[in-house]
């Protein structure tokens, strides 16, 4: 028999211990008030429980007052900045921002219950000054703060104050997080060098006609521009076939940082277009672009049946359909249409760091090649129909296809590559109905033609 591993024991974290035992130091000043302690639930989101205050007769009556508490405590021997008159604490922004929220008196009670001391504050009366709303700092007085019996006073007021509001005490909903995905995709890597040479080509027609005149295979040699008398490229022009249409002996070479990260207009525009170059480079042959719409789409490589490209996404094997055929008759006539998966692009620079700005949309054409007549009406359709999963599926199918690794019949791009996704953490929770609202209703979609139904990629 095989000898099985031994049980790990159960352990009780110390910093719940911690927690529990400032709760607790909190509960038994409330009580030497002779008022009552409500702890909230196993899951708080912020409060940890509220004070009810009662008078202070031989039978205290409750008096319908109410505090809400968060409770923090230490096992530090000092607090920052801590002398014998007071000490330092700075609340996270996302604690603050939840407290001051609502209109319920909240108290931030923070304790050391090794030493039996605790400090309180009355938040929203607190932060009620910018200045210090904006620093976040709170400055405890120890003889003025402390959480004792002798606190009910000053306690009462804050309550009796809140009290004379007529509309009801409430808090904020939960804080909730939520991850929202960009459609910008970081540009990892371009060049890393870029060469400049003399020409006495002015534009990249001449150049690839001078290439071709010379013999030489012009294809996949497109990521260059013409800036006046010279040539720009990541390529190294001192190598063939780039001597055919500069000169060799004015080659000069650069960092791409001298592009990426300047400050002069023109720079940036030029390192703009030789992304976007780039990108047409790495895309060929499998996306193509279509100048007339501006747009990259999925090509058909004149086959005319359904077109599937595989995927990696969320760790998981996917094969959608990239290009859709539909066929129809009308006046006893065979018509075929093909939908294309799309994308604009256009690359954007935000502070040191350059970002490929991804609009996912659809390309309709004819055979493949040549846009349908109708192609605004039957874009405009699909994406009135077009429901936010969709537009995310469709999203990261590009990220997938641009950060693909290389494989057996394609290699990785040297010129160009990306990082994943932007993705942001939000502290509080999106409605969706907020959008949703603006959705096609079930029946209106179908009614809609297939050409017209997005498709589901994937769930």
């Amino acid at each position: 028999m095989a000898k099985g591993r031994s049980p790990r024991p159960r352990q009780l974290p110390t910093r719940m211990l911690l927690a529990q035992q400032g709760i607790n130091l909190i509960e038994r000043v409330v009580l030497q008030m002779k008022c009552r302690w409500h702890a909230t639930a196993a899951i708080d989101v912020g409060i940890d429980g509220t004070i009810e205050l009662s008078d202070q007769g031989e039978e205290p009556r409750p008096l319908g007052l109410v505090l809400h508490v968060q409770s923090r405590a230490t096992d530090l021997p000092r607090w920052p900045h801590e002398d014998a008159n007071g000490f330092v604490y700075v609340p996270r922004e996302e604690d603050l921002s939840y407290w001051l929220q609502g209109n319920a008196p909240v108290l931030l009670i923070v304790s050391r219950p090794a030493t039996n001391e605790a400090y309180w504050v009355s938040i929203k009366d607190y932060f009620r000054d910018p200045t210090r709303r904006s620093s976040r700092r709170i400055e405890f007085d120890k003889a003025r703060d402390a959480f004792t019996g002798a606190a009910y006073a000053r306690l009462f007021e804050v309550a009796r104050e809140q009290g004379r509001v007529e509309t009801g005490l409430y808090l904020a909903p939960p804080r909730v997080q939520e991850t929202l995905v960009s459609n910008l995709l970081p540009v990892a890597h371009f060049g890393p060098r870029l060469f400049v040479a003399e020409t006495r080509l002015r534009t990249r027609e001449q150049v690839f006609a001078a290439l071709r005149e010379a013999g030489a295979e012009a294809s996949g040699l497109g990521v260059f521009i013409p800036v006046g008398k010279a040539l720009i490229s990541p390529y190294d022009l001192r190598e063939e076939p780039w001597p055919k249409v500069c000169e060799r002996g004015t080659v000069d070479e650069f960092d791409v940082s001298e592009w990426a990260l300047s400050d002069d207009p023109d720079r940036q525009r030029e390192y703009a277009r030789l992304l976007r170059l780039a990108l047409t480079d790495m895309f060929y042959p499998v996306v193509r672009m279509w100048p007339e719409k501006d747009v990259f789409a999925f090509a058909t490589f004149g086959e005319q049946r359904p077109r599937r490209f595989e995927f990696f996404i969320r760790g998981r094997r996917r094969r959608p359909s990239v290009v859709r055929v539909y066929e129809r008759t009308f006046n006893e006539k065979e018509f075929v249409r093909y939908r294309h998966l799309a994308m604009q692009a256009a690359f954007r620079r935000s502070g040191d760091r350059w970002f490929l700005e991804i609009t996912p949309t659809y390309l309709f054409t004819r055979d493949g090649r040549q846009v349908d007549p109708r192609h605004e009406n039957l874009l405009s359709g699909i994406k009135r129909l077009e429901h936010q999963p969709a537009v995310l599926a469709h999203l990261e199918l590009w990220e997938a296809f641009l950060r693909r690794p290389a494989g057996l019949f394609h290699g990785a791009y040297p010129y160009l590559s990306f990082a994943e996704l932007m993705r942001l953490s939000a502290n509080f929770g999106i409605v969706d109905a907020a959008w949703q609202q603006f959705d096609v209703a079930a029946s209106e979609m179908d009614q809609a033609s297939d050409e017209l139904v997005p498709e589901t990629l994937w769930s």
